[in-house]
């Protein structure tokens, strides 16, 4: 069994929208870079024209689509039924979920500001929330600052962490 077939066993999460989008884009990039074929489902490694060449890249595309496919809800795959390669799967799943419009950015930023910490939350969990929000903001061309982060996670803590605050 090759790199790539056996790939498919790795414990992923389904894509189910823009919910979990970043993950998602985010481990199976990881996957794909790792298998050294990031570049097809990229796009940069391009169709070649030669056939012995062609047949070894084809090869490659299609188990590069069915690492991406397994990895699909049903309803997120009904976008990508009519791509024909990785490449093409990849940009429709990137303009259904990579949306960086004005509206995108302030619901964003609506959700960066509503976050706050409750009691008995994990703080690590609290922690990672905030700094998905600004990775979130960062592919929106909305960058926020490390400082600007802690400000938001110190100024959401409840009044026992007021130590905390003070330091």
């Amino acid at each position: 069994m090759d790199q790539l077939t056996s790939a498919t066993t790795v414990g992923i999460m389904k894509l189910k929208g823009a919910k979990n989008w970043n993950v998602w884009k985010f481990q199976v990039g990881v996957l794909l870079r790792g298998l050294g074929v990031f570049e097809i489902a990229e796009g940069t490694r391009v169709k070649p024209e030669e056939e012995i060449d062609l047949r070894a890249w084809l090869k490659e595309d299609s188990k590069v689509q069915s690492l991406i496919v397994t990895r699909l809800s049903e309803s997120v795959m009904l976008h990508v039924l009519t791509c024909t390669s990785a490449a093409e799967m990849w940009r429709k799943l990137h303009s259904v979920y990579e949306q960086k419009s004005d509206t995108s950015i302030h619901m964003v930023q609506q959700q960066f500001f509503q976050l706050k910490y409750t009691q008995g939350m994990d703080m690590s969990l609290f922690i990672s929330k905030v700094q998905e929000f600004q990775s979130k903001l960062k592919q929106l061309g909305e960058e926020i600052s490390d400082k600007f982060v802690m400000t938001k996670i110190l100024m959401s803590l409840p009044e026992g962490y007021g130590h905390f605050v003070s330091a």
